[in-house]
């Protein structure tokens, strides 16, 4: 259901996808002319008046931070169907014949992408109701109250209105961050991920009964979501916005032009070797790369003689990309020198170092490749060769294997074409290592900034499974968010939060988002702003208290 067949860019990309999959058949089109199609002048200039500052400030964002990939640039979507059309007018009698035909047609489900609210009248037409997207108004304002209010995380969500139901309730939901200074950048990409929320539900359209649609709408609590409409702000809340709106573009730009952001990573001596990881962050030893590059992603292996190495990506700046290095801890708490261990003329993060029957692997991020690179050691720790593509044709982020249950499973952030890759979390199993990869029956398994993006090796005590996670709802990598996994087959994910940790266990740190353990030491990393005129040619090691 829609207004017209003219449509913005991320309804056209729900359409292609509903018309091109072999799940379901679009069987009927239907344009909603319940809403009022031109109001008077007089009423539009009322009406404007009092919301000329919002309209400003949109127009002047969008124009400002919009793109190429507009989530609201229109589109004709007229050649997407092949199928019956109908009309919904304002007349009862118009309406009363729509519906009929409706409830002929014997539907699955009504997706509407119209702006005017559903009804039960509606909802009956289909076995599984109405489905709906709560904000789904041009005028941004679902959207804007979060951001206003300084809000990191806004929760958009797919809904099902059921002939036997009082109110609706999510289905799916997603968790996307806010941008601090734009709302169209926020609303873009929580619309882009929503072009896939139709389609996602439809694979699971087995699993929506009573008791499981809101069990598998999400792993999480929903915080203040977007909802359509809302109240318009004033010109003298607006006004107070925009000066709120400067100081936070003030406080992201002026200290870029003093210092440069450092990542760097750290390590100590567990206290209690096999314990969970607690946020006492106290004891560890930084190591602050030199001012041309930075160290992050530590993962730690100790090798078949019993020496300690530890891998981390190691960014150069002249070059624009990263290599894997890796420095060996020694017996009296300091470390060797740098060696390059894996360098290709892309990008490679992520060191995921592990030993598999016996033998070591290196499985590095390498999404700028477009594939997903599996390497083994011809000399550990500093020879790897290439052993085989797990992958290919798809950019793979953060790649974290677990050996589990008699299979292997992968956990990762795959890139979609508009939305962004750590908003959302995969898993692919397999027989073994070396055995074919299948995805997930609900994936993505996860759809939220706050937990989806992987933040290291997977922890097993016993039979528990514990999940490191980034948290990148208020910046790029901000903290670390420890989940117990519950449920892990085939078909079925379910986790729960254990515990966070966030950057201010060290003074001026910006960020913290990777963790790895083994019997004796713990590594982390951070982000710190160091001074753009200071020169420094080595790493240099510091203790904290």
């Amino acid at each position: 259901m829609l207004d017209s067949f003219v449509v913005p860019a991320w309804i056209d990309k729900a359409l292609r996808q509903l018309a091109n999959t072999d799940l379901a058949d679009i069987a009927v089109v239907v344009l909603d002319e319940r809403a009022p199609r031109s109001v008077s002048l007089a009423t539009r200039l009322r009406e404007r008046f009092p919301r000329l500052l919002y309209d400003l400030y949109t127009r002047w964002d969008r124009r400002l931070f919009g793109s190429t990939d507009d989530a609201f640039q229109p589109v004709d979507a007229r050649n997407r169907f092949t199928c019956e059309a109908l009309s919904i007018s304002r007349e009862s009698a118009g309406r009363r014949r729509a519906f009929a035909r409706l409830g002929e047609l014997a539907l699955d489900v009504l997706l509407s992408f119209a702006s005017t609210d559903t009804d039960l009248e509606l909802a009956r037409t289909a076995r599984y109701g109405v489905w709906s997207f709560p904000w789904n108004d041009e005028s941004g304002l679902g959207f804007f109250r979060p951001l206003a209010d300084g809000k990191h995380v806004v929760c958009t969500s797919l809904q099902m209105l059921i002939d036997d139901s009082e109110s609706t309730r999510a289905i799916y939901r997603s968790f996307s961050a806010t941008d601090p200074i734009s709302l169209h950048r926020t609303r873009n990409d929580a619309h882009w991920k929503a072009a896939d929320f139709p389609i996602r539900r439809i694979r699971a359209l087995p699993r929506l009964v009573d008791d499981q649609a809101e069990r598998i709408a999400s792993n999480n609590g929903e915080p203040e979501g977007a909802r359509a409409s809302g109240r318009i702000p004033s010109n003298l809340e607006m006004a107070g916005f925009l000066l709120r709106l400067g100081r936070r573009m003030t406080r992201r730009k002026v200290p870029n032009l003093l210092y440069a952001q450092q990542w760097f990573v750290a390590y100590r001596r567990r206290e209690a070797p096999g314990a969970l990881p607690l946020p006492d962050m106290a004891g560890f030893t930084l190591v602050a790369p030199p001012t041309d590059r930075f160290y992050a992603d530590p993962f730690l292996l100790k090798g078949p003689d019993g020496r300690r190495y530890l891998f981390f990506e190691d960014f150069r700046r002249i070059d624009g990309k990263a290599l894997i290095s890796r420095v060996e801890l020694l017996p009296d708490g300091t470390i060797s020198a740098p060696r390059v261990v894996l360098e290709r003329e892309y990008h490679l993060s992520y060191p995921f170092v592990f030993f598999w029957r016996g033998e070591p692997y290196l499985l590095p991020e390498t999404a700028e490749a477009r594939r997903l690179e599996l390497y083994r050691a011809v000399d550990f720790p500093d020879r790897w060769e290439l052993d085989r593509i797990l992958m290919e044709d798809t950019p793979v982020f953060d790649a974290t294997l677990l050996e589990h249950g008699g299979k292997a499973w992968m956990f990762a952030n795959l890139a979609t074409s508009e939305g962004k890759p750590s908003d959302e979390l995969s898993i692919f199993w397999a027989d073994s290592l070396d055995g074919e990869w299948r995805p997930h029956a609900l994936n993505p398994v996860l759809s939220d900034v706050r937990c989806a993006r992987p933040a290291g090796r997977l922890i097993v005590r016993g039979d528990r499974l514990i999940r490191p996670a980034q948290d990148g709802s208020v910046r790029y990598g901000y903290g670390l968010v420890f989940r117990e996994i519950r449920e892990l087959s085939p078909d079925s994910f379910q986790e729960i939060e254990l515990g966070r940790i966030t950057p201010g266990w060290l003074k001026g740190n910006l960020s913290t988002h990777h963790y790895d353990a083994d019997d004796e030491i713990e590594v982390v990393d951070g982000r710190l702003l160091t001074p753009r005129w200071r020169s420094r040619k080595t790493h240099v090691l510091r203790s904290l208290p």
